[in-house]
């Protein structure tokens, strides 16, 4: 097949404006868009500063697991968030807790700008189309050791765009898909590229102001609620059911024994697709 256009800031200038693009640095090929961005947040890089790479050598996911990275198939972009840029902005990691959630509300609905499909999303940082996996979200924060105030935001975003079945690695056909895959049809890298950096920004000036909306929506892709799920914590796995979201972004599950409780940072390892029969929650 034909290697798509590289995302290149040539390509880019179509969809962005230039004082935009001016944020914007392109690599053929990084380590991780997210160790890069973070070197650069350290030698004051500005707030809104992005950084995409073709391929990614050496990409990483949450709890620390590798991130397949290939040439020409997906969208690896970084975006740098320096709280308290905007005047009068919290700089407290309590206050920025939901950037990953909202994050993926925000890429979802560029996806949706672009190939007019709304993905799915699996708590807490995961899209989905057709249950299968298209979009990982990864955080990094820079905290200051002297106040706790957060210095810089890392959000790492990975989009399967171009992917083929055969392109995934062993351990992951099956459980992956694509933007290709699941449409049957080419999606520009550069139009989506551009689309999430402008649904970022967006998200960047109204975070705080728009965050019932985001939450609204988070909410309204989530389809986890009603549904029997395996989480895994310090203490090994469990299995529980999902309530529903609370206001905070956290999974409010219930365990076998009755007992409630909502999840803020705990990975799930299994979802069952078929909804269970739950109470209402208040504020959910």
């Amino acid at each position: 097949m034909n290697i798509p256009q590289a995302l290149t800031s040539e390509a880019l200038a179509a969809w962005l404006p230039a004082e935009r693009l001016a944020l914007v640095r392109c690599e053929s090929i990084l380590a991780s868009t997210n160790l890069t961005l973070m070197e650069m947040a350290g030698t004051a890089a500005p707030d809104g500063q992005v950084v995409i790479a073709d391929r990614q050598s050496a990409g990483r996911g949450r709890l620390g697991r590798s991130f397949s990275s290939p040439g020409g198939m997906g969208i690896y972009l970084s975006y740098l968030i320096r709280p308290g840029n905007c005047s009068g902005e919290p700089t407290q990691i309590a206050d920025w807790v939901d950037t990953t959630c909202c994050s993926a509300v925000a890429v979802s609905d560029a996806i949706a700008e672009v190939c007019d499909v709304i993905p799915q999303i699996k708590w807490v940082n995961d899209l989905y189309l057709n249950d299968r996996k298209l979009c990982g979200i990864l955080t990094q924060t820079d905290v200051s050791a002297d106040d706790g105030s957060i210095r810089a935001i890392i959000v790492g975003i990975g989009i399967n765009v171009h992917e083929e079945a055969g392109d995934f690695p062993p351990e992951l056909q099956g459980i992956a898909t694509s933007l290709r895959l699941a449409l049957q049809r080419e999606i520009s890298r550069t139009a989506l590229a551009a689309a999430v950096i402008r649904h970022m920004d967006q998200l960047r000036r109204t975070h705080f102001s728009a965050r019932t909306d985001y939450l609204n929506r988070f909410r309204a892709r989530c389809p986890m609620v009603g549904r029997d799920l395996v989480i895994r914590t310090a203490t090994g796995d469990a299995a529980v059911t999902a309530l529903g979201i609370s206001d905070h972004f956290g999974l409010i599950v219930r365990y076998a024994d009755g007992r409630e409780q909502e999840l803020s940072s705990e990975e799930v390892i299994k979802v069952n697709m078929h909804p269970t029969s739950v109470p209402e929650v208040p504020g959910s």
